[in-house]
């Protein structure tokens, strides 16, 4: 432990991102057992010069999901790396805490799509762990249903699903109408787990307006479930 300890001051980034993850190998081996003790260690890497190695380090402290990583995987958000960046908001939607959702949804404004995606993932993981920050996430994962991103829209959609199966329904059905033929695909895919007249009429109504072949053959293959 000591030897690996020292590799993550070594002069060479292939030596301290191999130190990082050995670190990370250790914790699986031990099954999360005396992992607290390695927290540190991984932080000094969040900090390195080489955008591997900080990589690295934030996905680690994920996997470690002790809450002492919350607040050096707060600081990683300001990396001027975007992956790094996507890795600490991946890392803290591991861990949890409703404390660091008022970071996380911040970034649900941010210029890229990758790193939006990424806040929409953590949110939802961390809804599903702690129910009382359904009502605070909502909201913010309703904005980017919105966005000019596809992909975004996409996570959105997966995300309002997840975390409000019975309320979602009313934010995601005008996507029915999205530009994008994906859009529509995953919508309809949503709804048709759910039974009720309402979202029947509603694949029905669009059925005789929809353009793309196969949202028209998924909306018909729900229709036979309802």
């Amino acid at each position: 432990v000591e030897k690996i300890r020292l590799a993550i001051k070594d002069d060479s980034p292939i030596v301290r991102k191999a130190a990082v993850l050995a670190i990370e190998e250790r914790i699986k081996a031990a099954r999360g057992r005396d992992s607290r003790s390695f927290v540190q260690d991984i932080t000094l890497a969040l900090a390195d010069e080489d955008k591997e190695v900080r990589l690295a380090a934030a996905m680690a402290l994920g996997k470690i999901r002790s809450m002492e990583a919350i607040e050096p995987l707060l600081f990683a958000l300001q990396d001027e790396d975007i992956w790094v960046k996507a890795a600490a908001l991946e890392s803290l939607g591991r861990i949890g805490g409703g404390s660091a959702v008022k970071t996380i949804k911040g970034f649900v404004d941010d210029d890229n799509g990758m790193v939006v995606c990424a806040a929409l993932e953590a949110m939802a993981r961390i809804a599903a762990e702690e129910h009382q920050t359904v009502e605070e996430i909502k909201p913010w994962a309703a904005k980017c249903l919105s966005h000019n991103d596809t992909e975004v829209v996409k996570a959105a959609v997966q995300v309002i699903a997840r975390i409000d199966k019975q309320g979602g329904v009313s934010e995601i059905l005008p996507l029915l109408e999205h530009a994008d033929w994906d859009v529509r695909a995953q919508v309809v895919d949503i709804l048709s787990g759910r039974k009720d007249d309402f979202i029947k009429n509603c694949l029905e109504t669009h059925l005789k307006v929809e353009t793309d072949d196969l949202v028209k053959q998924k909306i018909a293959e729900a229709l036979k479930e309802q």
